[in-house]
């Protein structure tokens, strides 16, 4: 399981991304763009949001280990994965 440090410095990795506190968790998001993940410390889970396209791809190479958001409002149906 990746540490939380170790998932910010992958999601800061990203040209313009920025680190931005969302209600219980800490967010990422490229300058002027969605969000495009979240991290819970408490659980050590991250959510992963992915197009309906890229879900697919995502889910074929790692059939373990992610599942929809519990969140069940819009980021689900945006396409929120919880890894």
């Amino acid at each position: 399981m990746i540490t939380g440090e170790a998932f910010a410095r992958m999601a800061l990795s990203f040209p313009g991304t920025g680190q931005v506190p969302h209600f219980d968790r800490i967010g990422f998001k490229v300058a002027g763009k969605r969000m495009f993940s979240t991290y819970l410390e408490k659980d050590n889970t991250a959510n992963v949001f992915l197009t309906p396209q890229e879900q697919a791809v995502f889910c074929q190479m790692d059939k373990t280990g992610n599942e929809p958001a519990r969140n069940p409002g819009s980021a689900r149906r945006r396409g929120a994965r919880r890894q």
